[in-house]
Order: C-alpha cells, then structure tokens, then sequence
C-alpha cells in the first residue's frame, strides 16, 4: 500500500518530525555564508529533497525564510532558486506561533 503526499505530511506533523526538520533548515541557513538550494539545504540536514521543499515552503510561508536570487547549476544548466533566512523587510504570511504549534502538543 502506498502513502499519498497527503498522509505522510499528517504523519510527520503528528509525530513532530516536521517541527525538527523546520528547526535543522533555520539551523543550516543560520550557519551557512550564502543563500543555499533546496538541494543543499536537503543535504546538510539530512532529509529527502521532497521534505526540504516542503519544509522551506512553511518556512517561507511563516516569513522565517525567503527567496533569493537564482543560481545557475553547472550540471544541469538549470537555474536553482536559493534560499536565506528572511529579513526585517520580508513579508510575513503566517504567525510564526502557527507554525511550531504541534511541537508543543
């Protein structure tokens, strides 16, 4: 039987791994010297890309992270959008409270 997209996110926000995962790519970005890729961000924290997305995307949702500016892959000749953590400036979509609720449940 297979998981659809729907139910592994229920499955990860019940079980907290979603506040983690969230918490380890602000962790990363705080670190890092530049704005990274989805890929990159998925690589240091250890998650799948399909995770990182979805992590980035409440992220940047809540106003904790935003885009940057495109970065050309040398391999697939494609732009990558990257990411930073968000400044005073950007737009917050969400209370931050929202999202780190079930972490406290």
């Amino acid at each position: 039987m297979s998981r659809t997209r729907d139910n592994a996110y229920l499955e990860i926000r019940a079980d907290g791994s979603a506040s983690s995962q969230r918490l380890r790519v602000l962790a990363v970005l705080t670190q890092a010297r530049h704005p990274l890729t989805r890929r990159e961000i998925a690589k240091e924290v250890g998650i799948e890309i399909a995770s990182a997305c979805g992590r980035l995307d409440e992220l940047e949702k809540a106003g904790a992270v935003a885009k940057d500016e495109a970065r050309l892959n040398p391999f697939s000749g494609k732009w990558n959008v990257t990411y930073r953590l968000a400044r005073g400036g950007d737009r917050l979509a969400v209370d931050q409270a929202d999202l780190f609720a079930e972490a406290a449940a």
